[in-house]
């Protein structure tokens, strides 16, 4: 890269973090929902060992905003007869924005940033605030 001081990793999520790796950015898009909703919140205590206070995380996945949401959207689906989504949904392990940013908090994180790109697709920047 033509910046200085920057170091782009690609790396089984939770692997990655078996040693510290102080970092002060991370950016993760369409992975995490990957991870079961128990080792979403081992990475997020990963990624808070890590991170220098100051430091940023942003999120970008496929999301719902709660579990009533996730209902509403999966009816569309069926109703549509869209069996592919109806398989993803169930085969993956799509955030629920809610619970993600309580996750987050109780890490230690300020959320920062919730933003809605499509049905599907949010995103959500924390920070490690400083003397964390």
């Amino acid at each position: 890269a033509h910046l200085a001081d920057v170091r782009f990793v690609q790396a089984d999520l939770l692997e990655f973090f078996d040693q510290p790796h102080p970092f002060d950015r991370l950016i993760s898009t369409y992975a995490l929902h990957h991870l079961t909703e128990p080792e979403k919140t081992q990475l997020f205590r990963f990624i808070w060992r890590d991170l220098t206070p100051g430091g940023r995380a942003v999120f970008g996945d496929l999301m719902f905003a709660n579990a009533a949401a996730r209902a509403e959207i999966e009816t569309l689906y069926r109703t549509a007869g869209d069996t592919g989504m109806i398989e993803t949904f169930a085969e993956e392990f799509f955030w629920l924005v809610d619970s993600a940013c309580a996750s987050l908090f109780e890490t230690g994180f300020d959320v920062v940033e919730v933003k809605r790109f499509s049905q599907l697709s949010w995103g959500i920047c924390v920070v490690k605030p400083h003397g964390a």
